[in-house]
């Protein structure tokens, strides 16, 4: 299991739920975050200004330090679905160049060539 607020597949599914699913979650994030939870959100809302910019967010080192990842959002064909893609791994493996210019723009083709089996 992976965090849904500090990660970049959490962000990713994040992004594509409906408002009313992503105000209950931030409420909840709210109440186990507490006073770290302004921090946490500001990131989120970043890595939804990535996604809507380039279809992609990148999370460095926010839920464990030595990692960081690349997530997209993925929905079913009929879009009732969010589901979310991601890679990532230790720092020293994911460089970022790679994240931001291979592997995230990758990632976004999958997600669109996935979506019209879903559903």
């Amino acid at each position: 299991r992976v965090d849904m607020a500090t990660t970049s597949m959490g962000r990713a599914f994040l992004w594509g739920v409906s408002g009313l699913e992503r105000d209950i979650l931030f409420a909840a994030f709210e109440r186990r975050y507490g006073d770290g939870w302004p921090a946490i959100r500001a990131g989120i809302e970043q890595s939804f200004a990535e996604i809507d910019q380039r279809g992609f967010c990148i999370v460095d080192g926010e839920w464990q330090d030595d990692i960081r990842g690349v997530g997209v959002p993925l929905f079913s064909s009929d879009g009732s679905t969010a589901l979310a893609l991601n890679a990532a791994g230790p720092r020293f493996a994911a460089d970022l160049q790679v994240l931001e210019q291979e592997a995230g723009p990758r990632l976004v083709h999958l997600s669109r060539s996935l979506a019209p089996m879903l559903g």
